[in-house]
């Protein structure tokens, strides 16, 4: 089923692949819809690929669609299908010359679309990658150039993962031989990326905080160990390796970062606050890492962790939300807008944990 079909072709396509996530869909379409350069142009779109969702996903979609008739498409699949697939789909569905793909929980800042827009036109002629990094750690360049596979997973690790931080061009995409090749893997844009550096396309990497992810508590539903750890590692990178486009090297310290930022936080899931599947975690990770002595020391100290955190979890509890309603205080005498949206939602979040109220 689609709503809405007589949408002129825009600039830019925010593809939206969502299931069962109304409420928290709903906050970025108003981070969306409430932009000025949405409301006054017609450069961009919203397009919405709903995977069946069971909740009341489509009531809330079809009254945006009912208010912006001519830059939103909603399209509900009547059999569901997996999670990239859909990915590919909402890509598909999107009419704009650059498609970006956009988690249904991350909801723009105020003005984020404007600089999306502009490195749009900037790029428009030449279609090179467009990457908004959302921005990476340790790293003040807000707009760089990456040449080569190496040196883009160098700069941008296993953010290259990151659905938010991907787009395609629409004649780019419309080239692709077999986009799905990796739906069963977990990381269709890392693929279709890659694959386009690796074609000797440049990827510019847009460094700034465009996005706020809101927290979602079912998140997860896969092994990390599997998908971080067979997918990306071994099957999606290291076939890089073996052509000599990726240096072993840099491939080994992806393999540390990461082992240490994603997969194992997410085994341990210290805070428990999503709902990964962790089964037989080890005989996954062991083969890739047994001869690396910081799986060992990394394995300990999550292990440690979580122990600890068990033990003092009231307190930390206690004392995070007491220092977020500080910082709230803080921000909202300078008012510091930005800071008081990323702030308010993880004070909810707290407010939650602890049964307190603000």
């Amino acid at each position: 089923m689609v709503t809405n079909k007589n949408i002129t072709e825009p600039l830019l396509s925010i593809c939206i692949p969502t299931y069962n996530r109304a409420k928290i869909l709903e906050q970025t379409l108003i981070s969306i819809t409430e932009n000025p350069i949405f409301i006054s142009t017609n450069k961009i779109e919203i397009v919405i690929s709903d995977n069946k969702s069971t909740d009341n996903t489509e009531e809330i979609c079809q009254k945006f669609v009912n208010k912006f008739s001519d830059k939103i498409l909603y399209s509900k699949l009547e059999t569901s299908i997996k999670a990239d697939l859909n990915f590919i789909r909402a890509l598909r569905l999107g009419r704009g010359k650059l498609l970006k793909l956009n988690n249904d929980n991350c909801a723009f800042y105020s003005g984020a679309l404007e600089k999306i827009i502009k490195l749009v036109e900037n790029y428009e002629s030449t279609k090179e990658v467009l990457f908004f990094a959302n921005p990476l750690p340790n790293t003040k360049n807000k707009l760089f150039i990456c040449s080569s596979i190496n040196e883009f997973i160098s700069k941008v690790s296993h953010r290259v993962t990151w659905c938010s931080s991907f787009s395609i061009w629409k004649d780019d995409m419309a080239t692709f031989d077999n986009p799905e090749r990796c739906a069963d893997l977990g990381f269709i844009q890392t693929d279709l990326i890659l694959r386009q550096l690796a074609n000797n396309k440049k990827v510019i990497v847009l460094n700034e905080h465009l996005f706020d992810v809101t927290y979602a508590a079912n998140k997860g539903g896969y092994n990390p160990a599997i998908y971080f750890g067979n997918n990306y590692l071994i099957k999606i990178l290291k076939p890089y390796v073996d052509s000599g486009l990726l240096d072993k090297k840099i491939y080994e310290r992806e393999k540390k970062a990461v082992l240490k930022d994603t997969t194992l936080a997410y085994i341990f899931d210290i805070k428990k606050e999503y709902r990964f599947k962790t089964e037989n975690w080890f005989q996954y990770l062991f083969p890739i890492y047994k001869n690396n002595l910081y799986f060992y020391f990394f394995y300990m100290q999550f292990a440690m962790k979580k122990i600890l955190y068990t033990i003092f979890k009231p307190l930390i509890e206690k004392y995070n939300y007491f220092l977020f309603k500080a910082k709230m205080k803080f921000y909202t005498l300078t008012k510091n807008n930005e800071k008081i949206s990323k702030y308010q939602k993880k004070l909810i979040h707290q407010n939650n944990a602890i049964g307190g109220t603000i």
